[in-house]
This record gives C-alpha cells, sequence and structure tokens, in this order.
C-alpha cells in the first residue's frame, strides 16, 4: 500500500514535460486513405526528427522537400500547429 502511495505522489510531482502530451489528430484527407498510409502519416507525427535524417526518393526534392519529413509534414508552425503534406497520399 505505501508503493501505491509513493507512486500517486510520484505522479502528482511530476513536472509537465514528463507527462505525455496529446496527439495531435491525422489531417481530414487521410479519411479515405488506406489503414497503411495513415500509420505512415502518425509514425511521421510522432518520429520527425528520425525521419528528418531519412533522404527522400519519390522525386519531391524539385518541390523543396529536404527530407522524408517532408514527405508527411510540410510545417510545424511556431505555435506548434502541424501543415501536413498530401503528397504522399497519392
Amino acid at each position: 500500500m505505501a508503493f501505491v502511495g509513493l507512486l500517486l505522489l510520484g505522479l502528482a510531482c511530476a513536472s509537465p514535460s514528463a507527462r505525455p502530451t496529446p496527439t495531435p489528430e491525422l489531417p481530414d484527407f487521410l479519411a479515405s486513405a488506406s489503414a497503411e498510409v495513415k500509420e505512415m502519416y502518425a509514425y511521421a507525427l510522432a518520429h520527425p526528427e528520425i525521419l528528418s535524417f531519412i533522404p527522400c526518393y519519390c522525386g519531391c526534392a524539385d518541390t523543396g522537400d529536404r527530407s522524408n519529413r517532408d514527405c508527411y509534414i510540410k510545417q510545424i508552425q511556431s505555435d506548434g500547429a502541424i501543415v501536413y503534406n498530401n503528397h504522399v497520399v497519392g
């Protein structure tokens, strides 16, 4: 019982940055996309830092994309709002 009390106390005292942040919803243009495409966008949203190190091989570099991250996420605005890129949907 003491363990549960310590666990609850630890959670209550944890800094807000230690708590998980809510995941933004996927864009409306994915409503009719396959489950695989939705999963790819969800991964890109959860791991943009990883995708930023992977080159884009689909030819979209001509449109200004610098990495695989840009294939999914066009921009993360200063307020945290996400502008998605829809060309992966095809």
